[in-house]
Formats: structure tokens, sequence, C-alpha cells
């Protein structure tokens, strides 16, 4: 029922960030298998790829090393921490990373292995190469070795480096010293593309001692890698360079063509040489300006101090990629007046047919078009696109047969038209192409089509190079401009909520756009068609302040690009939406203190009223940082007005926006929170340019409400509203009673706001004083139940009354917000929607009702105000009427149940057939049922505690459910989940103890059982489910044995049985004990119906002083007697002499796994039949 969860995500969201260490602080690695002791202080590295270890550190590998982690066990290692280590080049040299802050540490790396000394441990760390200068030699296990490196991308890298063999790395102690020295985090990214051409900033993470930076930028890496500003001092005569007032990198052609020092701005400290502008900055930020389209490229920092110690520290290079101007135009069609024949068709002029690798033509006829030269033909030759684009430049290859320069078919006159449906056509212009040379190698020409759009090309031929009634083409290409020709990157981004009406719109330039025509409308149709005109601009932005846009409204908007001032027609924007801000702040008391409050919201009784009297108001008004609608902080006012002046109020003057009418507001809101001991007849009045309003409900309800005052009605001048003023208690007169009241977020609203949901609502509620924290329960089981269920809550299109247990009234049957997750969801969403009722029920209309249907199906019954449910539990209304969008929502003080709580057999079937753990108590349920003296045990009225293990976990481990073994499932007394985590050691029905440690549960036989799901509450006790079975006894009796030359065999008989296509293996540590040649017999048994022991698996191994490992395996399908048979364990010293001893340690079985299936048996040969002529000639033969 119950599973460990951590908190419900609509609750609280874990943030995984990268681990950092403040100055002086380290951190330490153990590379070893997972199965190792963990040094002190060590965290462990098993060979898993890099990534979050869930101990504060990201670290790994390039690729899984698991296999090749070792614990040795030597003696030739100092502690642990030498004796296991890493291979770092078993299957290729692998790269080991963990994620840190950029800085500088200090590193102590041992290398090496306690069993070999075939090891070269030369590392390449972060760059810098740590050698192993002594290499391999005798009695050199390990390799000490330390370094001081930098990181600068977030994470210290370690490989082999140049000279290493057969590196292995046992552990390294990391230490942070310091910020890095050299500059980090550049932006663009190292390595960006597309990125914009005229909006490039070059920006980056300062070295921690840096006073100037050196900039060098270019288009060549090895100049940039070369470039050095010569006798850079930092002096107080040398200003820095402004970030816009340099050489541009694009103006730079060649070694002659350098900028004169008299033409460089006298605050740029520079060399240039033919690719790369150096420049001086004293800020981290650079602006090349425009840069080219398509172009890589290369930039270096380096940081400058004055501290002679430090001097220049060299910078990485980084790169990046302008985005592109075009990208040619792949799916494209021709088709033509005519060709010569179909191999000298149109399509040869987009087939690449022809041109070499450097895009050069050859002289092939039958790699170009040739029309057919039929009298009076109109020749013309027609490109398609598979959609329309802005074209740019268009490569032509013009006829180049090897007759071109005698028959001249090459195009010379020619009229380009384009059309975007193919039916209509616009003339482009008149072109003349230049004649080819009738050779191979020929280059081919260009074209501009400034962006003309179009899905259709025609080349109409007017003449050729020869006068001959024959046209040819070799090839074209057509390349899209890609680079915006349109306004681009609308802010707000599109589609964008909460735009300010005083906000300044803004886009990309289009390129070569000169002036923008804008259009803004609430009506995208008046956008779309260009009714919508706001204005001609000359700069990409505009403020709409002067609009007077409406609040909470979306609007349509577009700009058009202007791009020469002789042609009108503009480039065509696309279509932008925003919607505007929902509301105006009044005040939302944010920015007070309580010091200063009273300030600005003065007492408005002594103000108006009571100017003469010697009583201020009933209360005074102080900043209440615990409870707030929004943000961080309300008004809390706690007031009496049983004494004179009976009303306690408080204004302040308007300022700033004044005007109530402009932009559409309509609606003053305010949101307010009462509490339950407020009396009801205490009134909430809000005063605006004198005009009072009173509120017509009451102040006890203890959560936030909304108070929406139509300004209208007031009656005043709202285009010039002097103040506003809050107030509890009528006006002068009758005394009232003691109260209190929090007050945030006056706001002006277009459209009184929409309450919220249920869900939000009970979250809001959640936040508040009076049940801060009391709906965490509650809020984490809707994020566990059924998500049908909190999406129908959090819905406007049905309504529904909740009855809200707080925490408390779960946590009094075992269910807290920590382990609400672990509730079986079929049990759980029968809960909740007990709680629910279809239609939205008041106070009143629950206390008329008798009997209350609700969505679960049970009902539930009302007497007095009190709530009972179907097993008799009694709930009481704590707080009514928390009205929101869809329903109410009232708080109950006891969870209430539509079933009764039944015994722990019942509850195990109930949860067997449905929620997570449908289908997976088969068989301990079927074990239970099957024998009446534990059926009768647990359908009694003792309590007990029962831990329940899955089906896959009896179906894995395989064992004789025998009465000893199933008491050891079984405690006295009711175990909640609390109690179990709280005990070290639990005592079980067959006399046994089960440890818990950590939240895992140890068996007898040292195996670890983790909890799958906790608390399925019974009438007589409490089921935990388990994800294995317990062992009463160890699989093993004794895992170190002595054996002496000449005993009888020892034998141990296990609790497991082996199953079909079970693989076990039985594993030791041994060696011999004495000089003598020695040899140890395994084996594996079972027993007959004799008691005699039948051995189905056996090895005899000749021991050696140095102790290994041995192990023997047991294959079902080998050994097909033995399946549902115990399995026992033998051992013997086959040596004769008594004084052979040896010495066995770490005994285990392991298993089982899946036996690898035996090799079918092959076909027989088939016999072969001979002729009978053959047979009889065989025969004679023989």
């Amino acid at each position: 029922m119950f599973k460990k969860l951590t908190w419900f995500t609509f609750i609280l969201v874990a943030l995984s960030m990268g681990a950092g260490l403040v100055y002086g602080q380290s951190v330490s690695i153990n590379f070893q298998p997972a199965s190792s002791e963990e040094p002190n202080d060590y965290l462990p590295d098993s060979g898993l790829l890099f990534g979050d270890r869930g101990n504060g550190f990201s670290y790994g590998w390039d690729r899984d090393t698991t296999a090749d982690t070792r614990d040795r066990n030597s003696d030739n290692a100092l502690d642990q921490r030498y004796d296991t280590m890493m291979h770092f080049s078993k299957q290729g040299d692998a790269t080991w990373e963990i994620a840190l802050i950029d800085g500088e540490y200090d590193l102590f790396i041992v290398c090496g292995d306690p069993g070999n000394t075939d090891q070269t441990n030369t590392l390449d760390v972060e760059g810098t190469l740590v050698a192993d200068i002594d290499g391999q030699s005798e009695g050199d296990y390990f390799d000490e070795l330390c370094a001081t490196v930098e990181v600068i991308d977030g994470r210290l890298t370690i490989t082999p480096g140049p000279g290493a063999s057969n590196a292995k790395i046992c552990f390294i102690d990391i230490t942070y010293v310091g910020p890095p020295k050299q500059p980090t985090q550049p932006s663009p990214a190292d390595g960006a593309t597309d990125q914009l051409y005229d909006a490039i900033v070059l920006e980056w993470t300062p070295g921690v001692y840096a006073e100037l930076h050196n900039l060098y930028l270019g288009t060549s890496l090895e100049e940039v890698a070369a470039a050095d500003i010569d006798a850079v001092v930092i002096d107080d005569e040398i200003d820095v360079v402004d970030v816009n007032d340099v050489v541009d990198v694009n103006d730079i052609a060649d070694a002659n063509d350098i900028a004169d020092a008299n033409d460089i701005a006298e605050d740029v400290v520079e060399e240039v040489t033919s690719n790369v502008v150096a420049v001086a900055l004293e800020t981290a930020s650079y602006d090349p300006g425009r840069l080219e389209f398509g172009q890589t490229y290369y930039w270096r920092v380096d940081e400058v101090s004055s501290d002679p110690n430090i001097g220049v520290v060299r910078g990485a290079i980084w790169s990046f990629t302008v985005e592109s101007y075009g990208i040619q135009i792949v799916n494209v069609t021709a088709s033509a007046s005519s060709a010569e024949s179909a191999a000298f068709g149109p399509e040869k002029t987009i087939d690449g047919s022809g041109l070499d690798e450097n895009d050069l033509h050859s002289a092939s006829g039958t790699a170009m078009w040739l029309s057919l030269g039929a009298a009076d033909e109109v020749v013309y030759i027609e490109y398609a696109f598979d959609k329309p684009y802005r074209l740019g430049e268009v490569q032509v290859w013009n006829s180049n047969s090897a007759i071109e320069a005698a028959y001249g078919y090459g195009l010379k006159g020619v009229t380009i038209e384009t059309s975007i449906d193919g039916s209509t056509w616009t003339v482009f212009g008149d072109v003349e192409l230049a004649q080819a040379p009738g050779a191979p190698g020929y280059a081919g020409d260009s074209l501009d089509m400034a962006g003309t759009a179009a899905m259709y090309v025609r080349f109409v031929a007017n003449s050729n190079w020869g006068g001959g009634p024959r046209y040819g083409l070799s090839e074209v290409r057509f390349f899209a401009i890609t680079a915006p020709i349109v306004a681009q990157n609308p802010q707000p981004a599109a589609g964008a909520a909460e735009v300010s009406v005083d906000a300044t719109l803004s886009w990309r330039d289009g390129l070569y756009a000169i002036a923008y025509e804008l259009y803004l409308s609430s009506d995208e149709a008046a956008v779309e068609d260009g009714t919508a005109f706001v204005g001609l601009l000359d700069t990409n932005s505009f403020n709409i302040a002067s609009l007077g846009l409406d609040l909470a409204t979306t609007y349509y908007w577009k700009v058009n690009a202007i791009q020469d001032a002789n042609d009108p027609a503009a480039q065509e924007g696309d279509v932008w939406s925003f919607t505007t801000q929902q509301y105006f702040v009044v005040d939302n008391f944010e920015s007070y203190t309580s010091d200063d409050l009273t300030k600005t919201w003065s007492d408005n009784w002594k103000r108006t009223v009571g100017k003469t009297s010697i009583y201020p108001s009933t209360g005074s008004p102080v900043i209440d940082q615990e409870v707030a609608n929004s943000g961080n902080q309300s008004v809390f006012l706690a007031y009496d007005n049983a004494k004179s002046p009976y009303h306690a109020e408080y204004y302040r003057a308007v300022s700033g926006r004044t005007n109530w009418k402009a932009n559409g507001a309509q609606k003053l809101v305010l949101f307010f929170q009462g509490d339950p001991g407020n009396f009801a007849g205490d009134k909430l009045s809000v005063t605006i340019n004198d005009k009072r309003v009173v509120y017509s409900g009451d102040l006890s309800k203890p959560w936030w409400k909304s108070w929406t005052i139509d300004l209208a009605s007031l009656g005043i001048n709202l285009q010039d509203v002097k103040g506003i003023s809050f107030g509890v208690g009528d006006n002068p007169l009758p005394a009232g009673r003691k109260g209190k009241v929090w007050i945030d977020d006056i706001r002006l609203y277009r459209e009184a706001p929409a309450l919220p949901n249920l869900v939000d609502a009970a979250v809001a509620v959640n936040a508040g004083e009076e049940f801060a924290g009391q709906f965490d329960t509650l809020l984490a089981a809707l994020g566990k139940a059924d998500p049908a269920i909190l999406e129908a809550l959090s819905s406007e299109a049905d309504t529904y009354t909740v009855f809200a247990p707080t925490n408390d009234a779960f946590a009094a049957m075992g269910i807290t917000a920590g382990n609400v997750g672990a509730v079986d969801t079929g049990v759980l969403n029968e809960i909740l929607l007990y709680h629910a009722v279809a239609g939205k029920l008041t106070e009143s209309d629950i206390l008329a009702t008798g009997a209350i249907a609700t969505v679960q199906g049970a009902s539930i019954r009302q007497a007095d105000g009190v709530l009972t449910d179907a097993t008799g539990r009694k709930a009481n209304l704590v707080a009514v009427d928390g009205v929101a969008a869809n329903g109410v929502i009232h708080v109950i003080d006891a969870m209430m149940l539509p079933f009764e709580i039944r015994n722990i057999v019942e509850m195990l079937t109930l949860v067997n057939g449905a929620g997570d753990l449908a289908g997976q108590l088969n068989g301990i349920i079927g074990i239970v049922q099957g024998d009446p003296a534990l059926l009768a045990l647990l359908t009694g009225a003792d309590e007990y505690t029962v831990f329940a293990p899955t089906d896959a976990a009896i179906d894995v481990l395989r064992v004789n459910a025998d009465e000893n073994l199933l008491m050891y499932h079984i405690a006295s007394g009711t175990l909640l989940a609390a109690d179990v985590l709280a005990a070290e050691q639990i005592e079980m029905l067959n006399g046994g103890t089960l440890t818990q440690a950590g939240g895992v549960l140890i068996d007898a036989a040292g195996r670890q059982v983790m909890l799958l799901a906790t608390d399925v509450i019974a009438a007589n006790g409490v089921v935990h489910v388990i994800d294995a079975v317990l062992l009463p006894v160890p699989v093993v009796e004794n895992a170190s044995l002595e054996l002496a030359g000449g005993d009888p065999p020892i034998e141990q008989m296990t609790p497991v049985t082996l199953g079909e296509g079970d693989l076990f293996t039985l594993k030791l540590d041994a060696a011999k004990a004495t000089w003598t040649a020695t040899t140890l017999r395994m084996s594996l048994y079972y027993e007959d119906a004799d008691g005699a022991p039948v051995v189905v698996a056996t090895a005899d191994v000749v021991l050696s002083a140095k102790t290994q490992e041995y192990a023997l395996e047991l294959n079902a399908y080998e050994a097909p007697e033995a399946v549902g048979k115990t399995i026992g364990i033998a051992l013997e010293n086959l040596t004769k002499y008594a004084s052979a001893g040896i010495a066995i340690d770490n005994l285990r079985l392991e298993g089982p796994t899946a036996a690898p299936e035996p090799e079918p048996e092959p076909e027989p040969e088939p016999e072969v039949e001979l002729e009978p002529e053959l047979e009889v000639e065989l025969e004679e033969a023989v």
C-alpha cells in the first residue's frame, strides 16, 4: 500500500547542480569495485559512465569501465586506498572526469597496482603532462603524482598521456586553490554556430587577477594563436578601448592593408595582422560589429595583471561561426521548351553532371542541355522549387561543349522571369551571360536575384553567342537567402504574456532595411490585411505607451521592412502577438518595513473625522512576512473596535498612475484574509476619493479572498484619483469587536480576476497562516493518485465540493506526506474520491442534508455538523466555504474511509486485486490460504506484522516454505514503517531476529532486503511488502573452514532449492596451509529418499600457498534429476597427510541466475537411398 516516496513534485522540486568547493576544501575519490570497502572520507568510483553519483558530485568515465576495477587484497598495499585500482587502458584509453567549478586545483594522484609493476602511469591532466619518470621497474608498485591545474570548462579531465602504458589509478585528492587565472565561460560558447551576424558581442568571465584583457579576433586559427600585443602596460596614461571604437575585423583585407596608427582610435592599444584585430580592454566585453555571413571566427583573451609574478595569463582559443547568408536549394526540377534528345535534357543543368570537386565544368556535350532548334521556337528553360524562397545568388555555367567556339550554343541575352504560383510571371530583368571557353575547367559566373521571392524561375533566351537556332546551358545552382530580409526576433517574444502597456516593441533589423511599417491591433485580421497601420519608423523599436492599450488584451502586430526609398513595396513581416499585463498595482506592500509602512499609510481616522479627537484608529497596521497572498509580505491589522472610535482605517495618497480609467481599467480588486475568531458583523471598507464602499461578506474565513469593486459605480472622477484607504468598523458608530485581518495586493483590473481552481486554492490555503502546511499530505496524495483526479479538481468543466483532511487527520491513520507515495494507488483513489462531492455545497447546504453522496459512490452521513463515514468514523468541520472557481473546500479534522478495514489476509487480497501491487502477491496469498494454521493466525484477533515477499521474490529464491521460514516473516504486534525503521532488531515468531540498518532489512543469511511498500494497515496488524524472501538461517552455515588431510568431507545443507533453468555457483577463497601439495574437492549434492547424498557437480583443485578464488557451477540443464531438490555443499581435503591443511574463507553459494540453455542436438545425417542398379554394383564391388 505505502511506498517510499520523496515529496510530491507539485509541492517541491529538487534541483541538481554541479558541485562546488570553496577555498581549501577537498574532495577525494577512490577507484574500486562496487563491492569493496570504501576508505574513510573517500567517495567511490566503480567505473560507471559520467553522471550524478548522488553524493554531491558528478563524475565518471567516457565508457563503462566497471569490469576494469580491481581489489587485490595484497600485502603490498599501504592501506585500502592502495589496494584498489582502475585500469585506464584495458580496452583502449579511457577518460575520467569530475564536474567542478572553474578554478585552480592542487592534485595528489596515486597510480599503480599492488600486485603488478607492469604500468607506466603518465597522465594528461587538463592538458598538463604528469609524467611517471621511473616507468616500469622491479618493486615499483605505485607512483605518487602531484600537479596544479586549472579547470576552465566545468570539468577536471584525466586521460593517459603520451608514453603511458597500461596506466592504472588508485585514488585522487583534489583541493580547490582558487578561481581561475584564465578567462572562462565564453559567449558565444566555444564552437557555437548560426550566430547572428549583426548581434554578436564577445563576453567572458575574467580571470581572478585580470586588470586588462588583451583580445584577439580573426578568421585564422594560426594567426590568432600567434597574435600578441607588444609592450602592453597598465598605466594611468593608457585609456581602455571603447568596445564600439575599433577596427572592424571584416575591413582587414591583407597584410598590406594595415590601418595607419593615426586612423585608429586613440584609446585602442593594438597590433593588426592580416586577419587579426587585437585590442586591450578594461571590461570583459567586446562588440566587433557586423561580421561576415558563414565565416568562422577564432578569438582569444589574455588576462593582464600588474603583478609581475602573474603578468599576462594566456587564454584558450575559442571559435564561433556566423549564420549563413544563403543555402543552396536542393529540391529543384527543370523543364524546357525543347531538348535535342533525352541525352541533352534540361535536367542536365541541375544534376551536377560535368562538375568536378572544385565546381569546374567539363566540355562534355552530354553533361549539358541543348534545345531542339525548331523554327520560330520561343526558347526557355524553367526551374521549379519545392516552396517559395527569397533568392540570392544564382550560379550559372553557360554551354561549354568542345564546339562552343565554333557554334556558340551558349545563352547570351536572357530575360529572367519569376513566379510564385507558376501561372503569373513577373520579369526580373534582362541579363547577358558570358560565353564559356569550350574547354574543361570552366568556372562559371553568378547572378544576384536581390532577395526576389519565387517558387519558379524561367530563363527566356533572346540570343546566343553563335546566332544559330540552338541554345544550350551547362549547370545552374540557386541559393536562398537565410539571413533575415524581413524583421525577425520580436521583443517581446511572439505569444508573450504580461507585457507592460508601457513596453517598447523591438525586432531584429531586416537585411538592407532602411525603414519599417508598424501595424498593431487587437483584431488579427486588421493586422494581416494592413489596415491597422500605426506609423512609419526609421528605427527597429517602438514604445506602445502612447497607444493606450487595454489591460489583459491580446494584440497582434507585424513589421514590414522597406529596403529602398525609391521602391515603396515593403517586405511583408510575420504576424506576432502579445498579451498585455493583467492589472496595475496600486500597492502590493512588498517595499515596506513595519517602521516605514505608516509613513505611506497614515491613520485616516485622525486625518478626517477624528482630526480633533484624542483617539487614534483602534489598531495599527504592521508588515507580516509570514502570510501573503503573493510575494513575500502583506499588511496585518489587529483591531479592537469595542472601544472608541470603534474604527480602524488607513489611507495613502495616490501618485504616479492617478488615471484609473486609462488602459481599460474598470475594477479595483483587494485581496484579504480573515480569521475564524472575527465577529461576522465587522465591516471591511474601502474609500476612494472620499467615496466609501463596504464589503458585504464576513471576515471570518481563514483564507485569501478577493473583493472586486466596480469603479464606474462609485460616481467619482476616476481620471484624477487622489487617495485610497481601507478600514474595519462602522464610521463612526456603533461599537464592534476585536479581530484581525490581512490586506494584500490592491490592484486595478479590466475584468475581475478568476478565482483559483480547487487545487490552487488548497495550495494557497496551505501557504496561509491558519492552516500553514496542514495540507501537505493531501496535496502529496493528489500527486500520487490517478492523474484524472487532479485534472478534474483543476478543471472548471465541473464543480466539486472537497472535504479536505488536515495533516493531523491523515497522520491518525499512519499516513504522512513522506509516506503517502507508498499508498497503493487503487486504495488511495477510493479514499480521495470519497472526500469529493459533485456540485458546490456550502456549509448551509451540508447542514441541511442528512446523507451526502460522494464521487466514490458511498455516502457520508451528516448530523449537527458532524460527518460520519462508512466505517463509523466521525469528522468535524473545522473551516468552511473556501470558495474556488470550480467548487468549494471545507476543512475536516479526520480522514474518512469508504470501506471497512479488514484482516491481514483480506487486505493482502485487496491490495493484490488493484493498484501498484496488483497481481504481485499471489504467491504469499496462496501459501497462507493453503496453511490452515497460518490462515487462522492471520485472520484472528491478535495483531501481527507481516513482511510479505512479492511473487518475483519468491520465484527468484526457491526455498522450502516450512514453518521456520514462514514464521520468520511475522512479528508480534503492529509495527508501522516508522517503528520498523526505528528498530535495530525485530524479534520474529520463529525466535530469530531481523536486523534493520539504514532502511534496509538484513536477514539471518546476511542478505539485504528492501521495503517495496509499507503500512498496509489491517484490522489485526499491518503488512509490509518486501523484494526478497527472508532466510531464517544462513545459506552457508560456516563461511570460514579449515580442512585437515584425511578428514571426512564437511557437508552443509543449504535452504535453497534448484529450479528449472537455474544456475548456482559455489565460490570460496582457499589456500594450502602447509608446504605439502594439497588438493581440495568441491561438490554440490542433494539427498535421495534415504537421506544419502547424490553428487551432481564436483571439481578437484590443486591449491597453492597464495589465496585464490575457486568456483563450481551447478546447471539445472546438466543435472535435471536435481531440479526441485534442496542443495547441499561438500568440501574434502583429498591429501592423505594430516599435516596438509587447507584454509577456506568467504564460502558462499550465489544464485540463482539463468543457466545457459544447452545447444540443440544436431540433426542426424539423412540416409542416402541408392538407385537399385547402383546398389547392385556396390554390392558386387564389395
